[in-house]
């Protein structure tokens, strides 16, 4: 039995090393193309092997019309075709048990892990200007650079020869040399374009392949897309501005300007306002306007985006072809949080802090949902704005599907969402998010120790760690696997009621024998302590640690459009928010999933790729029907024939990329939920029935008593479980290198405002530079717009 185990363990092992390695091959043959494709090599590689990847026009056979022609052919199998296979590979590698990694392995590992994740000096520079340089980050960056320096060389050094043919020859040209260089220069900028934007969306998506299978979450992978989002927008200004140069200096700029495409087969008009929406995405998207003007960059960030994508494949008819790969991606993405974001829930329970400032929420998931979120949910409360989403950290992910918030009034949204609370007003909320097993991500069990600094609210993150870590031991959960030998939380507030977020389990936890947790709180305001205190004393009431609750759903009037409806006989009201819904999903209910499985997820990959080859077809169909018409009557060329073809082919494509999966396997998933829901409701039997029955319907359950500030402690009501509160900040160097004795690596995670994680991150870097310390890792946990 045992030798029969040992090789299915081994198979295992094989099969997931091969699935690896198919994925790695499909993005590998993918930059393979991205790369390859412009050389001389490649061309005679097309006529001796893809010549025949072509599929004829049905009624233009006869004059040797393709709808696809062999060079799209091979767009869509290198760029769509190798996507779809890794992705396919990592969804099936996903759900095959993961066998034990062998010492070395895991020691091979560490040492590549160490060497990619070291900080390139000067270290302070790099934190300041782009959040940190790794020699990983380095890497990447000269990947970017060589296959831009690839472009800009074959392609000039191919016009230069050119260029200087002809004019060696002495033949009279009507244009000086420099003016022939500089179009030439603005063309190759122009064609630089294409890898720039074959990469450019690949780190969109919140969860997509390639999270999965390199381990990187979406919070650090979004900062790639900002490094080459800056570097194709400086391409783009090259691009433009030196052709505008040559219009002028060639004395035609007002023709060339303004040619929709009718002279040439590139339509210059649309070029230049694809130029122009780059510009304004480029200057919302900085930090300054990006974090003061969170609104204007928002939406100007997906107008620009769609005009810039629209007009650059009007401009150039090909575009499409490396615009779309990423894309598709991200079209996954969206049809599964398409279906989501159209389900109506509302808070569970809710409590407010003394002072007002802080509220803590509850939500309820499907309880057939198997993992919890334990970084981030998506709000929005329509009630409040229909449009605006907002970030929340969980801090807590309960083994019955319970999510647990901290809200903190910071601006005009937070202010009356809690006034609304604090009016105990139910409140239609519509959530989107990772819910279920792709959720779960415990990076840092892999850890000797553990080090999480927390700044204000902005520790909410380190909490879900914390409670998971709780949870996870008095469980057994972990057990067999690498959890840290000991854990210290370090946090700093200016407002010490925060503290009070603290709950039994965490406080039990850090004063068991065994001293694994470790809890140091920091007050850092400029009043004194006990002021906040005596605050605290008076705003309290025999009541405050409960939770906000309201009358059962049938007996009170209900505000903002919600009615209920009567489940029958034994069963519950069922709580309805009018116009909540997208979808007329007007009844409460738990948070639904995005998708099924990842056989269902699977099925969306397959979807969203057939209905994007299906609107590619409709598009180049506009032009093989052209091309017959001008073969079989002896027409002349038509060059607006391209960009019209393009504008069919830019409509039909997101369009049947995001329509026809959503169709097809989204929506009637969601809507038989929904509806199986609603059943349940009207059959009311033996408490069968209902998800939601009303808002503020349970006690605050944090699966333990919440704790209270008394003088400079934080104590837990009925116990003698205290922590102290000291005055100042910490000594973080201290404390960092007192955590990294008797310790082979230590997790970092930071959670707070942006001064607090430089300071850490450059911590972090000069004490990995000491010969023969642990390596620290650093995490940056809190999400800032």
């Amino acid at each position: 039995m045992r030798e029969r185990s040992l090789r299915l363990t081994m198979v295992t092992a094989a099969i997931r090393l091969f699935l690896f390695m198919v994925a790695v091959a499909g993005i590998g043959v993918y930059l393979f193309f991205v790369f390859y494709w412009i050389s001389d090599s490649y061309d005679a590689l097309t006529e001796r092997v893809f010549s025949s990847w072509v599929v004829p026009y049905q009624y233009g056979k006869d004059a040797g019309v393709n709808i696809l022609e062999s060079r799209t052919s091979q767009a869509m199998f290198f760029l769509w075709v190798t996507l779809l296979t890794s992705a396919l590979a990592t969804l099936l590698r996903k759900n095959l048990p993961k066998p034990e990694e062998s010492t070395w392995v895991k020691a091979l590992k560490g040492k590549a892990h160490r060497l990619l994740a070291y900080e390139l000096p000067p270290c302070g520079f790099w934190i300041k200007w782009c959040g940190g340089m790794s020699v990983g980050d380095l890497l990447l960056v000269l990947l970017w650079l060589a296959v831009n320096a690839w472009y800009l060389g074959e392609y000039m050094s191919f016009y230069m020869e050119r260029i200087n043919a002809a004019f060696g020859v002495g033949v009279a040209m009507p244009y000086p040399k420099y003016q022939y260089v500089l179009e030439r220069l603005a063309l190759t900028f122009g064609l630089m374009l294409m890898p720039n934007v074959a990469l450019l969306f690949f780190p969109i998506p919140h969860n997509s392949f390639i999270n999965t299978l390199t381990g990187i979450p979406h919070e650090r992978m979004i900062r790639y897309h900002r490094w080459m989002g800056h570097g194709t927008m400086w391409i783009l200004v090259l691009h433009g501005c030196l052709y505008y140069l040559y219009w002028i200096v060639n004395g035609g700029f007002w023709k060339e300007f303004s040619d929709w495409g009718y002279n040439s087969s590139v339509n210059n008009l649309a070029g230049s306002l694809a130029f122009f929406c780059g510009l304004i995405l480029w200057a919302t998207s900085i930090n300054w306007c990006r974090r003061k003007f969170f609104e204007v960059y928002y939406r100007c960030h997906i107008i620009c985006f769609v005009g810039f994508f629209l007009f650059a494949c009007w401009h150039y008819s090909y575009m499409w072809a490396f615009f779309v790969p990423g894309l598709l991606l991200y079209a996954v993405d969206l049809v599964c949080r398409a279906g989501q974001l159209g389900n109506v829930t509302t808070l569970t329970a809710a409590a407010v802090k003394p002072g007002g400032d802080l509220v803590t929420i509850q939500l309820q998931t499907d309880k057939r949902v198997s993992g919890c979120p334990l970084r981030e949910i998506y709000m929005l409360f329509p009630t409040i704005s229909r449009w605006q989403w907002h970030p929340f950290s969980v801090a807590a992910s309960g083994p019955d599907g319970t999510l647990t918030l901290h809200v903190k009034r910071y601006g005009r949204f937070t202010q009356e969402l809690i006034q609304r609370i604090r009016n105990m007003e139910p409140l239609p909320v519509r959530v989107t998010g990772t819910v279920g097993n792709d959720a779960v991500q415990r990076g840092w069990e892999g850890y000797s120790k553990l080090v999480l600094l927390g700044g204000g609210i902005g520790a909410t993150p380190l909490l879900s760690i914390l409670r998971d870590l709780v949870q996870r031991r008095s469980s057994k959960q972990a057990a067999g696997q690498s959890s840290p030998s000991s854990v210290h939380f370090v946090w700093t507030c200016r407002n010490p009621q925060e503290f009070t977020i603290l709950d039994e389990s965490l406080m039990q936890a850090a004063s068991e024998p065994s001293g694994w947790l470790t809890i140091s709180l920091h007050y850092t305001g400029s009043d004194p302590l006990d002021s906040h205190s005596t605050l605290a004393a008076a705003a309290d009431s025999p009541n405050r640690h409960k939770s906000l609750q309201l009358k059962p759903a049938s007996s009170i009037n209900l505000k903002e459009g919600s009615d209920s409806e009567d489940g029958g006989e034994g069963g519950a009201a069922a709580l309805h928010f009018a116009k909540a819904s997208p979808f007329f999903w007007n009844m409460s209910r738990v948070i639904q999933p995005k998708t099924l499985n990842d056989l269902h997820l699977a099925a969306i990959h397959l979807l969203v790729y057939f209905g994007c080859f299906c609107a590619t077809v409709v598009g180049y169909s506009y032009m093989a029907e052209t091309s017959t018409y001008i073969t079989t009557n002896g027409a002349s060329r038509q060059p607006g024939m391209y960009w019209k073809s393009a504008m069919i082919m830019s409509f039909a494509q997101p369009v049947m990329a995001l329509g026809l999966p959503f169709v097809l396997a989204v929506f009637p998933i969601h809507l038989w939920r929904y509806r199986k829901s609603c059943q349940a409701v009207k059959q009311g039997a033996n408490g069968a029935a209902l998800d939601l029955a009303s808002p503020y319907s349970r006690q605050l359950d944090l699966g333990s008593r919440e704790s209270s500030l008394s003088g400079s402690k934080v104590t837990l009501p009925g116990t003698d479980m205290a922590l102290d509160i000291a005055t100042g900040r910490p000594c973080m160097e201290e404390l960092l290198a007192s955590s990294g004795k008797d310790a082979d690596s230590v997790g970092v995670y930071v959670g707070g405002p942006a001064p607090l994680e430089e300071a850490v991150h450059l911590l972090v870097c000069k004490l990995n530079g000491r010969k023969g310390g642990p390596h620290y890792d650093f995490h940056k946990e809190a999400t800032f717009l």
